[in-house]
């Protein structure tokens, strides 16, 4: 977890917004307008219990950022859903916080870095981020049910069997 407290909330969600993009059904939606002040105020204002913000789909942008409260501080996870770990690293930066260097990894560790590992994805992939994430989740390996040809991506063959 990275340790957050006392940024200014708004620089923080107009910089998610703006580092994120439209991903899965979110085209759909997608609107390519800067937040306004509402729209922040809004994000900001809708607080549950230990979350001090939530941000999931916002005019068909995935941010996928959550701020939680804990012992007093505000913190975020540190690996950022459906973002690449350079896109942490610039949100961070520009709130000049260093995050944690990981030490090390456990089974069953779901971060980016890890998953990556654990299922490495054709450079070529089609599937939206989504259905990976659904399929991994489930513990099969997303190109076995994948549909696509396999002359594109060149994934592994289709064979729907547990990863184990």
């Amino acid at each position: 977890m990275i340790d957050i407290t006392g940024i200014d909330l708004a620089k923080f969600v107009s910089k998610v917004y703006e580092l994120s993009a439209p991903k899965g059904l979110g085209f759909i939606h997608y609107t390519p307008k800067p937040l306004d002040d509402s729209d922040i105020k809004d994000i900001i204002n809708t607080k549950h219990e230990n979350i001090i913000l939530s941000m999931d789909y916002i005019y068909g942008r995935a941010c996928k950022m959550t701020v939680w409260e804990k012992d007093g501080k505000w913190i975020i996870k540190d690996s950022w859903y459906d973002h690449e770990d350079s896109k942490l690293q610039e949100l961070l930066s520009t709130f000049n916080i260093t995050a944690p260097l990981k030490e090390k990894h456990l089974i069953g560790c779901e971060c980016n870095e890890c998953l990556n590992k654990k299922y490495p994805l054709p450079k070529e992939c089609y599937l939206d981020s989504w259905i990976v994430q659904m399929e991994i989740s489930a513990g099969h390996d997303p190109c076995a049910g994948c549909n696509l040809s396999r002359e594109k991506c060149h994934g592994r063959p289709k064979n729907r069997k547990r990863i184990t």
